[in-house]
């Protein structure tokens, strides 16, 4: 066997300590890496669709059969008015529904039926709750679609009410109502158009015709009262073409040619002469 020289040997323990190193030197150069925060990912959770408190009311009303008028509805979350037939004294099938609301109060809420009423009738308008949030009414046990729930009320109910509908075939189902603005609680018809009186019919028949009548058109037909309206002041009056204007608080009616949008109250105070009405029947003069 070859002996190991001195050489051999001090080279060999020369690395070992370089390796190694001593206690002191381990100490000075080595340290723990440094710690890194990594920020937490933060999710939001999407908030639940919530089916209540939800509430709805409606008045018996008179209807052509086509349509009926929910006076109010409160939703929890975005949904729609379903209208059930009467089966027995309770909800049967659906009959009709209405465009999507939103979350919140919503007032004279018109349902177009799918089938027309033939008589009258008992009727059930139901709250379903848009679960999907996908805008489309998807409520039919009859044919197997549930997505759309009922909603329900304070203390956990159905929302849904029954309401009685007298048919007539000569009704037009145009509602009059009010709604709120700069100039109070005024009179508008069902789309929110304000509805305007003409000083010098002095809450009789109209004074109103030909150019007059294109600028101010009559609020003519049979109406149903809406919310905030007095059905005791709603009436009508005949004008010279044998046509039936609508009146309040024995005022006639009229629009205003010029009015765009809902809610637009430009003819208020024209010529000193034409003026919106109140809930309670008095022209809103300036």
């Amino acid at each position: 066997m070859r002996p190991i020289t001195s050489f051999a040997l001090t080279s060999a323990l020369l690395l070992v300590l370089t390796a190694c190193g001593d206690d002191d030197a381990a100490t000075t150069t080595t340290s723990a890496p440094a710690t890194t925060t990594i920020p937490a990912t933060t999710t939001t959770a999407a908030a639940p669709v919530l089916t209540g408190p939800s509430s709805l009311s409606a008045n018996p009303q008179t209807s052509d059969g086509t349509q009926i008028v929910v006076a109010s509805v409160e939703l929890a979350s975005p949904g729609f008015i379903g209208v059930h037939a009467d089966a027995d004294g309770s909800p049967g099938a659906i009959i009709g529904h209405s465009e999507l609301l939103p979350e919140g109060a919503s007032t004279d809420v018109v349902v177009v039926l799918d089938v027309a009423l033939e008589a009258s009738t008992t009727v059930w308008p139901m709250v379903h709750i848009d679960m999907n949030g996908n805008g489309i009414y998807e409520f039919d046990p009859a044919s197997g679609t549930t997505t759309d729930v009922p909603g329900t009320t304070a203390d956990g109910a159905v929302a849904v009410i029954p309401v009685e509908i007298t048919v007539d075939a000569t009704a037009a189902g145009m509602i009059v109502t009010t709604a709120a603005g700069d100039l109070g609680e005024i009179v508008v018809d069902e789309a929110g158009f304000s509805l305007y009186v003409f000083m010098p019919d002095n809450q009789g028949p109209s004074t109103c015709y030909d150019a007059c009548a294109s600028t101010w058109p009559p609020l003519v037909g049979t109406v149903t009262p809406g919310a905030g309206l007095d059905p005791d002041l709603l009436g009508t009056v005949e004008r010279d073409d044998g046509t039936v204007q609508v009146t309040y608080n024995d005022w006639p009616l009229y629009h205003y040619a010029p009015d765009d949008s809902p809610g637009d109250t430009l003819g208020q105070g024209v010529g000193g002469v034409w003026w919106v009405v109140a809930a309670e029947g008095d022209p809103v003069t300036e």
